[in-house]
């Protein structure tokens, strides 16, 4: 699993929501305050979470896939000496 096409391919929906915040502040730029309904911010909210949600579960089966390489089969040298 390539960790980064993951990303990207995830990012998409997280720039479309910074794009449409963007667009909001550009309308408003001469207001202090800018509104967004319940459901807009909710969808946003959302966006962000699922994002995260996926690029965590990516990053942990990447982390464990990687930690996977590195375990020996064969007994460490202490061990051997032991017995």
């Amino acid at each position: 699993m390539d960790i980064g096409k993951v990303v990207d391919r995830r990012l998409h929906p997280v720039r479309l929501a910074l794009n449409f915040l963007n667009h909001e502040i550009e309308l408003n730029r001469n207001d202090q305050m800018v509104s967004l309904d319940r459901e807009t911010m909710r969808s946003l909210m959302e966006t962000v979470q699922l994002f995260v949600e996926d690029f965590e579960s990516s990053y942990r089966a990447a982390k464990d896939l990687q930690q996977k390489k590195f375990v020996s089969a064969t007994p460490s040298v202490a061990q051997a000496k032991v017995g």
